[in-house]
């Protein structure tokens, strides 16, 4: 992630590695990260960085796969080597949403108490503040809001 607050809530909530593509070399990161157990072969981009998604390609092992779930709107534009992706043999999927039967299973998981997500919601709304809670998570100022009734 860009945004030094929300690599320091990833590692309060148990992530062994935080890289800000920004300030550190993302590919070299991930290569000596992941070194100790052969490299990965397996990826989830949750940021809408087209470079990212480039850099991903030299990282991920033959026949792996990156699953893309972040959009970067009109930004989110990419030229890449589609030979990279076809001589590796990698699988490139993406997803934007959940169906009804996973929304289910994560509030299921959400409400056993397993996960700690509370430190996930930064800021909290009335309903009425509707308009200023999406501008301040637009502007990656707040991880996730919650609107109040």
């Amino acid at each position: 992630d860009y945004v030094r607050e929300r690599l320091n809530v990833a590692r309060e909530l148990g992530a062994n590695y935080t890289i800000n593509p920004g300030q550190e070399d993302f590919a070299s990161k991930v290569k000596e990260f992941s070194k100790v157990f052969g490299g990965i072969n397996k990826a989830v981009l949750t940021v809408g960085v087209a470079g990212v998604v480039e850099q991903l390609l030299d990282i991920i092992q033959p026949q792996g796969m990156i699953s893309l779930f972040a959009g970067g709107g009109k930004t989110f534009i990419s030229n890449i080597d589609l030979n990279r992706i076809h001589y590796k043999e990698l699988v490139l999927t993406a997803s934007q949403n959940a169906t009804p039967e996973q929304f289910k299973k994560a509030i299921q998981l959400l409400s056993s108490g397993r996960f700690n997500v509370g430190k996930l919601i930064t800021h909290k709304f009335p309903l009425e503040d509707a308009l200023n809670a999406f501008n301040l998570r637009s502007e990656l100022k707040a991880l996730k809001v919650l609107l109040l009734p």
